[in-house]
């Protein structure tokens, strides 16, 4: 879930509101590939710390990332760095998708918190007997970028940004469907976590 933050960041199209449900605000932006990006917003109780626990906690992971199967740190350069694999379920008829992630995260000097997310897959190979994905179609492309800041001392602001082409032969529009949906679950049962 790395990526860089100044693809993300730069904006390069204008936002466009989806929807506020749940106490979650969603936005997309158009690519030229016709997938989209996402954006997704809530202010929510919880820690700085709190949030960076539940980002550790792989072992339950699939309890609030939407269709993650599996989540596993396969390796940790420094102590904020991670090689992660994860594997989605994708409904029938489709395969499921698996994808392999550089992590980076950082707390910034105004006492926020930032974690990059980026595309691994050409490291798939060096990891490939310990993951066992052979029935699953590899995401291309991931970049992803969380933003965590306190508001007051049981209350944080989270926004998140991204995207990925999750390869193979759906089509757009129902990836795109997909993908905001898939967000939404995503905040909702972070929030849920994180109180």
């Amino acid at each position: 879930m790395s990526l860089m933050c100044a693809a993300l960041c730069a904006e390069p199209a204008t936002w466009q509101w989806v929807s506020s449900k749940q106490e979650v605000d969603l936005y997309k932006q158009e690519t030229e590939s016709g997938l989209i990006r996402i954006k997704a917003h809530t202010v929510s109780t919880g820690t700085i710390s709190a949030f960076i626990a539940l980002l550790h906690d792989t072992e339950h992971a699939s309890l609030w990332i939407d269709r993650a199967v599996k989540v596993e740190v396969l390796a940790q350069p420094s102590e904020t760095e991670f090689i992660v694999y994860t594997e989605f379920s994708a409904p029938w008829p489709l395969k499921n998708r698996d994808m392999l992630t550089y992590s980076n995260y950082q707390s910034q000097t105004d006492g926020s918190f930032e974690f990059d997310i980026t595309d691994q897959h050409i490291l798939l190979e060096q990891y490939q007997q310990q993951l066992k994905s052979d029935n699953t179609i590899r995401i291309k492309d991931v970049r992803a970028h969380w933003q965590v800041k306190a508001l007051t001392d049981t209350t944080i602001e989270i926004e998140y940004q991204a995207f990925a082409d999750p390869d193979g032969a759906a089509p757009n529009w129902l990836v795109n469907k997909m993908v905001l949906k898939s967000a939404q679950n995503t905040f909702v049962n972070m929030r849920a976590r994180l109180q």
